[in-house]
């Protein structure tokens, strides 16, 4: 599996704890990962790598069977593309998509909050336009996250199967 925007290891700590036999987790950040998910011999952490960066190297080669993303400052368009054509045939991706970084400038208030907040699941739905338009990648399913963003702003799950996309 890969995690990207791994941080302190949430998604990696859910992936371990469903069995996933490996986990690379990869974050632009250095130090953040808690120490007894990164001391864990499932898990590869790559510190200081952009995920737009990403290449089948940094996997040793390997293609991910799952992808799992929650990224900030950055929106999903720009961060996936190299994971995605790295994921192996039949991969699944849950994606965390934070619209006040998918909306624009133009769409964000005071405190990085949408400045109409009834524009989340608008947002959400295009970052999922988006993946579906990926050769080789079909949408699952775009559900609001039972965990609110700790900003305030309204978050959304995006599930997807690299199956060729009919």
């Amino acid at each position: 599996a890969l995690d990207i925007g791994a941080s302190t290891g949430g998604f990696t700590q859910v992936l371990l704890e469903r069995a996933a036999a490996h986990v690379t987790a990869i974050d632009v950040g250095h130090g953040q990962m808690h120490p007894e998910i990164a001391g864990d011999p499932r898990v590869t952490v790559i510190e200081g790598l952009n995920a737009r960066d990403l290449s089948a190297a940094d996997l040793g080669g390997l293609a991910p069977d799952f992808v799992v993303c929650d990224v900030s400052f950055i929106s999903l368009r720009l961060a996936l593309p190299p994971a995605l054509a790295l994921a192996a045939a039949g991969a699944r991706a849950l994606l965390l998509v934070k619209p006040q970084f998918e909306a624009g400038r133009e769409a964000i208030g005071k405190g990085g909050l949408l400045k109409d907040p009834a524009d989340a699941e608008r947002v959400a739905s295009l970052v999922g336009d988006w993946l579906g338009g990926i050769p080789g990648w079909r949408v699952l399913g775009l559900h609001p996250s039972p965990i609110e963003g700790g900003d305030g702003n309204r978050e959304f799950l995006l599930g997807a199967i690299k199956d060729g996309g009919t």
